[in-house]
C-alpha cells in the first residue's frame, strides 16, 4: 500500500516533469520493490536515454539487470555494458566497480572480478563489505592467505558486527582449523544470541 501511495506521487511529479531525474529514478526502485521489472526497466531506459552522461543512471540500469537476471532477458551481459559504460563516463565512480565485480564473480570470471573489488576497496577503504566480498573472490581463486587478510580487515573494521565473525569462521572450518572457528562462533554469538545462525554445529 505505502508504495503504491509512492508511485502516485512519483507519478505526478513526473506529470509535470517527465525528465526529472531523481524522480524517474525512484519510480524504477519502487517498481521494482513491487517486483514489476518490465516497468522498472522500461523507467531506467528513460533515465539513460534523458542523462546519456551520467553514471548513476546506467549503473541503476546495470544494477536491475544483474539483480533480476532469471527475470529480464541477456540480462548479465546488459548489465556489464552498462557498468561499462557508467565507468568510462567517470572512472571513480565506485558502485559501478562494486556491482560489475559481482557480475564477475557470478560468472565465476574470478580474474575479472578481483580488480574491480580492490579499486572498490581504494575508493572506500572504511567498508568492511567490500572486504568480505574480496575475500570470497580469493576464497574461490584459492588464495587462502589473502581470503583470511580480508576477513580479519572487515572484522577489524566492523568489530561489532558478528557477520563479519561468522563469514571468517566459515571459513576456518573450511580450512578445518576448528578451534579459530569456534572462537570466532562464540564471539559473534556474544554480540547476538541471533548472530545470523552462528548457533550451528561443527562437524
Amino acid at each position: 500500500k505505502d508504495r503504491i501511495s509512492a508511485l502516485e506521487i512519483v507519478s505526478s511529479i513526473l506529470s509535470s516533469d517527465p525528465k526529472n531525474r531523481l524522480a524517474l529514478i525512484k519510480k524504477g526502485e519502487i517498481y521494482t520493490l513491487l517486483e514489476d521489472y518490465d516497468n522498472a526497466l522500461n523507467i531506467y531506459n528513460k533515465v539513460v536515454e534523458s542523462n546519456p552522461n551520467d553514471p548513476v543512471c546506467y549503473m541503476y540500469r546495470g544494477f536491475l539487470y544483474s539483480s533480476y537476471q532469471e527475470e529480464l532477458d541477456n540480462a548479465l551481459n546488459n548489465a556489464l555494458n552498462d557498468f561499462n559504460q557508467s565507468l568510462k563516463i567517470d572512472s571513480m565512480y565506485r558502485p559501478s566497480y562494486t556491482n560489475r565485480a559481482d557480475v564477475y564473480y557470478s560468472l565465476e570470471d574470478y580474474q575479472s572480478a578481483l580488480p574491480d573489488y580492490t579499486k572498490a576497496i581504494n575508493l572506500q577503504k572504511d567498508n568492511p563489505y567490500r572486504y568480505k566480498s574480496r575475500a570470497e573472490c580469493y576464497i574461490a581463486m584459492e588464495d587462502y592467505s589473502h581470503a583470511l587478510m580480508d576477513l580479519t580487515s572487515a572484522i577489524d573494521l566492523a568489530p561489532d558486527n558478528p557477520l563479519y565473525y561468522n563469514n571468517r569462521a566459515d571459513f576456518y572450518k573450511t580450512q578445518e582449523k576448528y578451534d579459530e572457528a569456534l572462537k570466532d562462533y562464540a564471539t559473534a554469538i556474544e554480540i547476538s544470541t541471533d548472530s545470523f545462525g552462528t548457533a550451528r554445529a561443527i562437524n
